[in-house]
């Protein structure tokens, strides 16, 4: 069957907002261990490095399973605090709060039916977490400041880069949630451990960054593909798609010669070093070829080889209309 399924060399699972695609062997008994759990309601955890694609998994679970026709809706639990964290999962009745000037449906409301991915669960606040056991366990919840138990009618799915085990013997995480999320876990391999993989997830996201920039004619050259290949990709797939997006943007023609590190574009732009991020360096591309082109926008935007279209979007993001 391993034979069979390395002859297949790719795989790709689509629900029309994210794929997954693999083709190395270390991804076969993670892609056949989320296939057996699909169509189950099974609560699934998965675990990996930032930027692997946890997210990605978690979508094709959704498209795999009974419930694809229903909501798929995700949370990131370390991008709020805690009170607005409570807020979003369970909604809150009129006057809860300062502010809440009218009642509001939570996410796990709006996921009825569906799927509820509970991204970076690791960083809920432990108060938070005796009411997100209860939702788990006896699939019941009150919005805030409400007294109407409701029933969630979800299939979940957890993450995190987090290591839970050490969380719950440091006190940080509670055991019992822990042992409630741990159903069944489903470890995602990092890139560097999956490189046969480099090359058609690299097609995958370029055919994303071709589709943002409006340039449908890119594509990789035989070195650039060979500079992905050899790189260590500790950011995983998430930096792998952003350095194919800075290597678009640099790119004048169709074809992409190389793939500079953000390390290295920031030197030539002359940034600060200590915050390289590629929105600094699109932001000072765009600048220069505003300043070479004495602001004509159409000009620029054909030098940077981008849609007069794409250009525009990117003024009012960075703010410089």
């Amino acid at each position: 069957r391993l034979a069979a399924e390395r002859a297949a060399a790719l795989r790709r699972a689509d629900d029309g907002a994210a794929t997954l695609t693999w083709g190395a062997p270390a991804m076969v008994p993670v892609v056949d261990a989320l296939r057996k759990v699909a169509g189950t309601d099974t609560t699934v955890f998965l675990q990996g490095e930032s930027g692997v694609g946890k997210e990605v998994a978690a979508r094709a679970l959704h498209a795999w399973s009974k419930r694809s026709a229903a909501p798929f809706v995700a949370i990131n639990c370390a991008s709020l605090s805690e009170t607005l964290l409570e807020s979003e999962l369970f909604g809150h009745e009129k006057g809860a709060f300062t502010g809440a000037v009218a009642a509001r449906v939570g996410r796990v409301e709006a996921a009825a039916g569906g799927t509820f991915f509970l991204d970076e669960v690791g960083e809920v606040a432990t108060a938070l977490q005796a009411r997100l056991l209860r939702l788990l366990q006896e699939k019941e919840f009150t919005r805030v400041g409400g007294t109407k138990t409701q029933r969630a009618d979800v299939r979940w799915i957890a993450a995190t880069n987090r290591d839970l085990r050490r969380a719950v013997r440091e006190g940080k995480f509670r055991e019992d949630l822990y042992h409630r999320l741990m159903v069944f876990p489903v470890k995602i391999p990092a890139l560097r451990e999956r490189r046969e993989d480099i090359a058609p997830l690299a097609d995958a996201l370029l055919a994303r960054v071709r589709g943002a920039l409006g340039r449908p004619g890119l594509t990789l050259s035989p070195a650039a593909r060979r500079s992905l290949a050899q790189r260590a990709w500790a950011g995983n797939v998430r930096e792998l798609g952003n350095a194919l997006e800075r290597a678009a943007i640099l790119t004048e023609g169709e074809v992409i010669e190389s793939i500079p590190s953000s390390e290295s574009l920031t030197r030539s732009l002359d940034l600060d070093a200590s915050v390289p991020t590629l929105e600094q360096a699109e932001l000072a591309v765009i600048r220069k070829a505003l300043a070479r082109n004495e602001g004509n926008r159409k000009r620029a935007a054909e030098q940077l080889g981008i849609g007069l279209r794409t250009l525009y979007d990117k003024l009012k993001r960075y703010k410089l209309e």
